[in-house]
């Protein structure tokens, strides 16, 4: 019984890691990765403003807002939003 108790506890665990671990694909979760992979691809980005970009994108709401823009409008907007 309790080997059992014990392959249900691990099949939990897993699944449940799991889940967590792929939540970005339905829109629970943004992927730290994914939010610097678009600042890194915008063209001519300063140090400066990447680096502020990042603590920026800290907060989920603004960070899922960001990966939505279409990629040519993404460094107006942190800009407007950085320095305003």
């Amino acid at each position: 019984m309790e080997d059992i108790v014990r392959e249900m506890a691990v099949a939990v665990t897993t699944l449940t890691v799991t889940t967590l671990t792929n939540k970005n694909n339905d829109g629970n979760c943004v992927s730290t990765k994914n939010v610097v992979d678009a600042l890194q691809a915008i063209p001519d980005i300063d140090e400066d403003l990447l680096l502020d970009a990042c603590d920026f994108l800290e907060n989920e709401r603004k960070a899922r807002i960001f990966l939505a823009l279409d990629q040519t409008l993404r460094k107006k907007w942190l800009t407007r939003k950085l320095c305003s």
